[in-house]
């Protein structure tokens, strides 16, 4: 009866521990998850990146970013001056500054990526990619924010590359 009891207690802590290994490799963690993998034969377009982040988000159990129309502009513009000079740069503190909207509240965060060569990168690869950007910190500064409620998203091409820049913002209510 004893050893009965030692292996039923082993069963369930290697039950639990198995248990606890999947919901951190879940993709809500930071881990892929078949069942959650964004399409990857998407062609990539702001829409699209917004709605895999709202995904992302969904998963988190955090509320889905609007579009910010005046970031959205910023982050167009901001990923067809990179593709034209070939340079990977943030976008400009002076340009970042009127979305923190003068208060405390405020905040915004910034993530620009660039890919070359073919072939050219899914949805999901492209946010993938910046969700990793930053040694990681986008992650949580940028996309899994609770606070951020919106969110502008450019995308330029250029013959091989495609440069991405989202801008993502907490506007006070």
């Amino acid at each position: 009866m004893k050893w009965t009891l030692i292996v039923l207690g082993l069963l369930i802590v290697v039950f639990v521990a198995g248990a606890l290994l999947t919901l951190k490799s879940h993709g809500s963690n930071g881990g892929s998850c078949p069942t959650c993998a964004a399409d990857s034969s998407a062609s990539p377009t702001a829409a699209s990146i917004r709605s895999e982040i709202n995904r992302i988000r969904r998963h988190a159990h955090l509320k889905p970013l609007r579009a910010d129309p005046a970031a959205s502009d910023l982050a167009e513009a901001h990923s067809a001056s990179m593709a034209r000079s070939g340079r990977l740069v943030a976008v400009p503190t002076k340009d970042i500054d009127p979305f923190l909207h003068g208060g405390p509240k405020g905040d915004a965060y910034q993530v620009v990526v660039s890919f070359s060569g073919q072939p050219l990168p899914s949805t999901g690869q492209i946010v993938s990619y910046m969700m990793r950007a930053h040694h990681g910190r986008a992650r949580t500064r940028g996309f899994l924010n609770p606070n951020h409620n919106r969110v502008g998203i450019g995308i330029a091409y250029e013959p091989s590359s495609v440069w991405a820049t989202a801008i993502f913002i907490t506007v006070p209510k």
